[in-house]
């Protein structure tokens, strides 16, 4: 009988290209990757981390394995977890566990990075950051929508030597393998070849590692915020949890598309002298640990010199109160309902600090909306998104030349009618909005999905929204609540 899954796992760390090694070994014949990635099935002790709860849930995750494939998966937070390698081994004892380790100073900047794009961080200069550890190990000043306040210990977070140590403890030599990210970004393709070869996969393949999780921040708090309501309110979080698979299967990411269209590019922070010293003395006896373990001098590679050692100050636990959650929205969501009553504002062409720049939106263009498309692009900056780039119903050929008008899907509008093709053009459509960033959107007034995406994204992002539409005895149905 075949043993249950997981044949392999890839338990972190978080930072550390895990995105990258996930997504080039989903491609390999030998290899049957989870399409939801970061389960954290084994983490019991990070519960709101745990994107599969049940046993069938797993279990299901590996359901379309081929026969002779290895099964996988990659959940960053199994190596900060004090139960999840002990849990994966009582599951499966020949279980092989790849982990990826790199600067912890790297690592924090990243970890800070990555805790601010998802709102369980507040706090951006990366020093007051590390100096609110010790008050946050107390249960105090942590974000309102922090979903793991124990990730906020970002010396206890970054030091994989201790988390590889317990690692080690309990994983015969046999079984697994670390890599540095150095490495990997180094020669990935040699380190990719190592991964497969411990493995034991035997397939030929030609991988190419993409680079992902740039540096960013949220364009706008407020989608943000919306976004994570989705993961900490019970009853969206259940929903969230329920579709994310089948989502996931069709190669659709919903929630990770609206995120990343969100993010506006940053540059790394740079960290002065005297800081960069304090954080070596404060990792330089892990390193000095991970580098026993790995038989490397990582001190010299990664320049936290061994001198530091000394330093015996002890880290806050990961383990810190976790103030519950108010029911309901959360309080950020009060930014929201002041939006609605202040309502979009418009002063010397500009809003928010943006020049004014407005957006129309049209099912297809044809001859009656590019009249419409030359008459207001007299009047201000505009920019034109059709949904689709031609309607059966309809025979328009028309000249859009001159004009920047952009379109959300290349086909005919009627291929795109499902519930689930309307909700792959509303998300492209985020996108376009998002790279527009008009502060005026003329939305048709039909109340289908795209509408409904661009009425949204407005409201959001506090642009003046205007609904164009006339009803007569051959137009379609008007339904009030609807419209």
């Amino acid at each position: 009988m075949k043993p249950p899954p997981p044949d392999f796992v890839l338990v972190g760390a978080a930072k550390c290209g895990t995105s990258s090694i996930h997504a080039v070994l989903s491609k390999h014949p030998g290899l049957f990757l989870s399409h939801v990635k970061e389960p954290h099935y084994f983490a019991v002790d990070f519960p709101r981390r745990r994107e599969v709860e049940a046993e069938r849930g797993y279990e299901s995750l590996f359901r379309e394995a081929k026969p002779g494939q290895l099964r996988g998966e990659s959940s960053v937070h199994y190596i900060t977890s004090t139960e999840a390698v002990k849990a994966l081994i009582a599951r499966r004892p020949d279980v092989k566990v790849i982990v990826v380790v790199r600067n912890p100073i790297d690592l924090f900047i990243s970890w800070h990075n990555e805790c601010l794009k998802a709102l369980d961080e507040d706090e951006r200069d990366l020093k007051r950051a590390w100096d609110l550890q010790e008050q946050r190990a107390a249960g105090g000043a942590i974000p309102r929508l922090c979903k793991e306040p124990g990730f906020l210990q970002y010396r206890d977070f970054c030091s994989l030597g201790r988390q590889a140590a317990a690692l080690f403890a309990q994983v015969p030599e046999a079984q697994r393998q670390v890599i540095l990210f150095d490495e990997l970004i180094a020669k990935p393709q040699f380190t990719l070849a190592n991964i497969v070869s411990f493995l034991g996969a035997t397939d030929p393949w030609q991988a190419e590692l993409p680079r992902e999780n740039s540096f960013a921040r949220p364009r706008s708090n407020a989608v943000a915020r919306l976004v994570r309501f989705a993961h900490v309110n019970r009853a969206s979080n259940r929903l969230r949890l329920a579709l994310k698979p089948f989502f996931n299967r069709l190669g659709v990411y919903p929630i990770k598309w609206i995120l990343n269209s969100n993010l506006e590019p940053t540059a790394k922070p740079n960290i002065d002298p005297a800081f960069r010293e304090e954080l070596s003395r404060a990792f330089s006896s892990d390193v000095s640990l991970l580098g026993e373990l790995l038989g490397r001098d990582l001190n010299s590679l990664w320049k936290i010199p061994k001198q530091f050692g000394t330093d015996t100050a002890t880290s806050p636990s990961l383990s810190v109160p976790n103030p519950t959650m108010s029911a309901g929205l959360p309080p950020a969501a009060s930014d929201l309902e002041s939006t609605r009553s202040q309502g979009p504002h418009l002063s010397n062409g500009t809003q928010s600090g943006r020049e004014s720049r407005a957006a129309l939106i049209f099912a297809n263009f044809g001859f009656y909306h590019m009249a419409r498309m030359k008459s207001l692009a007299e009047k201000l900056p505009l920019s034109g998104v059709e949904i689709a780039g031609h309607q059966e119903l309809y025979g328009w050929k028309v000249d859009k030349t001159g004009y920047d008008i952009r379109t959300v899907y290349d086909g005919p509008l009627e291929a795109r009618r499902s519930p689930l093709a309307q909700l792959q053009l509303g998300i492209s459509l985020w996108g376009h909005l998002n790279r527009i960033r008009p502060n005026v959107l003329l939305i048709p007034g039909y109340a289908d999905f795209c509408a409904i995406t661009a009425a949204v994204w407005g409201r959001l992002n506090r642009s003046l929204n205007v609904m164009m539409f006339e009803s007569t005895e051959i137009d379609w149905p008007r339904v009030s609540k609807k419209e």
